[in-house]
């Protein structure tokens, strides 16, 4: 992390889902989905912007981060992320999204969390040779 600064707050939030899911909180999957989440985009933000070489297609940031699926394409010129994992994480993103956006709250089990925590930091160790 000395040489990579920008994934301290990565490894911080992996770690905090650690200490949410051991709350006695009602809602601590929840959070705990929000965070992962979260912080997935944020690891493909700052891949973005601290990989030279990424073809961006004359998108500015700004535009190339308002869908998710056209980040994730850039980010596979450079990465092999294999598609199950891909899928992996659309299934979560629509998840986070209906916590987020629809009036019923979905459920969000203990393994759904495992799942999408070991996903995620899979992800990020292909990203920035980060090991958890």
């Amino acid at each position: 992390m000395k040489e990579q600064p920008w994934t301290v707050g990565l490894v911080e939030a992996i770690a905090a889902v650690d200490l949410i899911r051991r709350q006695k909180y009602q809602t601590k999957n929840r959070i705990a989905l929000l965070l992962l989440d979260s912080s997935f985009e944020i690891a493909l933000k700052e891949f973005v912007v601290h990989t030279e070489g990424l073809e961006l297609a004359a998108k500015t940031l700004e535009n190339l981060f308002q869908r998710r699926s056209v980040v994730v394409d850039v980010v596979k010129n450079k990465v092999n992320i294999d598609s199950m994992t891909v899928r992996k994480i659309e299934h979560y993103y629509r998840l986070r999204n209906k916590l987020v956006h629809e009036r019923a709250t979905g459920d969000v089990t203990d393994e759904d969390i495992d799942n999408y925590a070991e996903t995620v930091q899979h992800v990020l160790t292909m990203l920035f040779s980060l090991h958890f």
